[in-house]
């Protein structure tokens, strides 16, 4: 049975034949196709487990915040998508468990201080490190451009929503969810992003499964 990478060569050489795209170009269509099947496969499965364990809305808003701004703004892989399956899963399961726990034990000053940490952070690090590349996509000059403004309109929108949910009442509800999905994205642009994936992808590679390989390395710094 194929696997994310086999189904995603299938369809881009099907595509590209329609079409009558050049190699590079399929490669670049295989590519993008495999990280729609991979996410969608680990959007699902991430979600399922969070209403089993009772952290959906939290996870919801979080994975949602945080794979927006990746659209735009990039990051780092595992080598392998199985690694990016378990290495995923498990971090934004443990990201909405503490989103959950917070709600109960951070008071309002607290949520303010989080907000001021993030509008500055995040900000900050799409200036210096977005739009992350990988391997498999390396960027023109052009699209580095496109990529850091998309990336600081995606910042404002999200920064305009979590104003609008403290003005709700709502901000620890629904705002902190999207505060930690903004730092969750921010992370993975930095250098040590870059080396904490590195390391899960280490920790993970327990098997060879070379044919379903997602995003490769990006850069330690820039």
């Amino acid at each position: 049975m194929p696997g994310i990478r086999g189904l995603a060569e299938r369809a881009a050489c099907y595509i590209a034949g329609e079409l009558g795209l050049e190699r590079q170009k399929e490669k670049m269509l295989t590519f993008g196709l495999e990280l729609l099947l991979g996410s969608a496969l680990e959007f699902a499965l991430i979600m399922a487990l969070a209403s089993l364990f009772g952290i959906f809305r939290e996870t919801l808003i979080l994975v949602l915040t945080a794979g927006i701004l990746r659209l735009v703004s990039g990051g780092e892989h595992c080598q392998a998508y199985y690694r990016c399956l378990i290495g995923g899963t498990v971090f934004f399961l443990l990201m909405g468990w503490l989103v959950k726990w917070l709600n109960y034990v951070i008071a309002w000053r607290g949520f303010i201080l989080l907000t001021i940490i993030t509008f500055i952070a995040v900000p900050g690090v799409i200036w210096k490190y977005a739009p992350g590349e990988t391997e498999n996509k390396p960027l023109t000059e052009k699209e580095k451009v496109r990529g850091k403004k998309l990336s600081f309109m995606v910042t404002e929108i999200f920064a305009g929503v979590v104003i609008l949910l403290a003005i709700l009442k709502d901000e620890q509800k629904y705002g902190l969810p999207v505060l930690a999905g903004m730092l969750c994205q921010a992370f993975t642009l930095t250098p040590w992003g870059y080396r904490f994936i590195r390391w899960v992808d280490g920790m993970l590679s327990f098997r060879d499964q070379g044919g379903d390989s997602g995003g490769l390395e990006g850069p330690d710094s820039r």
